[in-house]
């Protein structure tokens, strides 16, 4: 008598799911890792949008506008809007007239003309760092990766 083979077995069965759950499981990891990393590079696309924004702005109703960055609330203003940093989202400022600034408020103002009064606000957490980098003659908004 020959026997018809229909079906799989329990341990088939048992081996599939088990390198289904060793391979989710790996996914799951190196998911965690770049999650930091795309929540930092979106930090730095929203603000500098908020910038190029705030420059259009003064530009349009030709009156200056300011952007405020409270680095020790987290948190940028501009407008009546308010934008917090995420936890583990480190903030630094580099004034051209104070020099580097590590606590309370930096205001970059927009003339109408679209000059600013320049600067380089610095975002990091622990693995990466963004440079945003305000030109003061022409209100230019570069974001540069920092060399680790």
């Amino acid at each position: 008598m020959s026997k018809k083979n229909n079906g799989y077995t329990l341990i088939e069965l048992i081996v599939v799911l088990m390198l289904i759950s060793l391979s989710l499981g790996i996914v799951a990891v190196n998911f965690a890792k770049v999650l930091p990393g795309a929540k930092l590079k979106s930090v730095v696309r929203e603000l500098s949008a908020t910038l190029r924004q705030a420059k259009n702005t003064a530009r349009i109703n030709s009156e200056e506008v300011v952007v405020s960055v409270d680095m020790d609330a987290k948190v940028y203003l501009y407008g009546n809007r308010e934008k917090s940093f995420p936890v583990g989202v480190n903030v630094h400022v580099f004034d051209p007239i104070d020099g580097e600034l590590d606590s309370d408020i930096w205001d970059v103002v927009y003339h109408p003309d679209g000059s600013s009064t320049g600067g380089e606000i610095i975002i990091s957490n622990e693995k990466r760092a963004f440079s945003i980098e305000i030109d003061p003659l022409v209100g230019s908004v570069v974001n540069i990766l920092k060399e680790e």
